[in-house]
C-alpha cells in the first residue's frame, strides 16, 4: 500500500504490523508522531514502547546499537510543529485548468505544469498542517529524484524527457531557471493574488548585493469553481487527459470513493489497480463463503480457488 501523504495510516500500519520497509529511522519517527498524536503517549511511554517494539521486530536487536536512532526519532517526532501528514485530496479548479490549457504549448507540457501546481498545493497543505498561512511558494528545488517523480506523475507519453521539457519551458518564459537546478514557476502568478517584497541578492557577475523583488502567491481561492478533487497523486497527468478527453482516460468505476482516473487499454478495464485488487479479494471471500455453505449442505470439501 502507498502511504505517501497519509502518515496516520502509515503509523497505524507500523504500530500494528511492524516495520514496512528497510527505512527504520524514518518509520520510527512516523511511529513516534503516531504514538503522540493518536495514542496520546507521553515521552517516557514512547521510549519504553519503542525499545519493546524494536526488540520484537528487529532481528538481533541490541539497545547499544539502536539507542541513538530511538533518541533521535523521539526528539524529532515529538516536536510540537511536526504533525502527522495526512492529505486525503487536493482541489483543482476550473479556472486553473482553463488557464494552463490556454498556454501556447503542447498537451504533454500542460500536464507537466499541472503536476508542478499540484506539487506546490501539497507543499502548502503540509505547511498548513505544521504551521498556518496561505502563502504558496513558486520555487521548485530540483534534483534528479524530485524531477523524476514529477515527470512520472505527469504520465508523459512519447519520447519526451524531463530535462528537455524544462529547457523548452524556460525558453518560452513560462518558468525561470535559477542556480543548482532550481526553477521558479512563473506561469502561476496570473492565477492568484501576489504579494511582493524586496530581498537582497548577490549579483553573480559583479558580486555586489542588489535589491530584487520577490513575488509570493497568496493562495486564497474564493470565487474559483471546483473542477475536481483528486487523491491519486501518482497519476496527475491523467487529470488533464480526462479534461481534454484524450488518451483513453476515464474515471474508475469506483471513482466516488477512490477519486482515481485510469487509462483504458481494453474493454475489460473498469477499475484502478487498488479497486481492482479489492474487488478480487471480495470475489474470493464470497466464493469461499458460498462454497463453504454449499459444501456443508452436501457433505464435501471444496477445492481452493486458483
Amino acid at each position: 500500500m502507498n502511504f505517501k501523504y497519509n502518515e496516520e495510516q502509515y503509523g497505524e500500519e507500523i504500530y500494528t504490523n511492524g516495520f514496512q520497509t528497510d527505512y527504520i529511522n524514518s518509520e520510527l519517527t512516523i511511529l513516534v508522531k503516531y504514538l503522540k498524536q493518536i495514542k496520546n503517549f507521553k515521552k517516557k511511554e514512547t521510549e519504553e514502547f519503542l525499545y519493546k517494539f524494536c526488540e520484537k521486530h528487529i532481528e538481533g536487536f541490541n539497545k547499544i546499537n539502536y539507542y541513538k536512532s530511538i533518541d533521535k526519532a523521539i526528539l524529532k517526532g515529538r516536536k510540537g510543529d511536526n504533525k502527522l501528514i495526512t492529505i486525503k485530496s487536493i482541489s483543482i479548479y476550473k479556472e486553473e485548468m482553463e488557464y494552463i490549457d490556454s498556454l501556447e504549448i503542447d498537451h504533454e507540457y500542460k500536464k507537466l505544469l499541472l503536476v508542478f501546481l499540484v506539487n506546490k498545493k501539497i507543499s502548502l497543505e503540509i505547511k498548513r498542517l505544521n504551521y498556518c498561512g496561505n502563502e504558496m511558494s513558486t520555487y521548485f528545488e530540483g534534483n534528479k529524484k524530485r524531477y523524476g517523480s514529477i515527470f512520472k506523475a505527469a504520465n508523459i507519453s512519447g519520447k519526451l524527457k524531463i530535462d528537455e521539457m524544462i529547457h523548452e519551458l524556460v525558453n518560452k518564459n513560462i518558468i525561470q531557471s535559477i542556480i543548482k537546478g532550481g526553477i521558479i514557476l512563473e506561469y502561476l502568478y496570473p492565477l492568484y493574488e501576489i504579494r511582493e517584497e524586496v530581498i537582497q541578492v548577490k549579483n553573480k557577475i559583479t558580486d555586489k548585493i542588489e535589491d530584487k523583488i520577490k513575488k509570493i502567491i497568496v493562495y486564497d481561492i474564493k470565487n474559483y469553481e471546483l473542477y475536481e478533487e483528486i487523491s491519486d497523486f501518482e497519476n496527475i497527468g491523467f487529470v488533464f487527459d480526462f479534461y481534454k478527453e484524450i488518451n483513453n482516460v476515464k474515471k474508475c468505476d469506483n471513482f466516488r470513493e477512490c477519486k482515481r482516473l485510469i487509462r483504458v487499454t481494453n474493454n475489460k478495464i473498469k477499475y484502478c489497480k487498488s479497486c481492482a485488487e479489492e474487488k478480487e479479494k471480495t470475489r474470493k471471500r464470497e466464493w469461499k463463503r458460498n462454497n463453504k455453505e454449499f459444501s456443508s449442505e452436501i457433505g464435501i470439501t471444496p477445492k481452493p480457488l486458483i
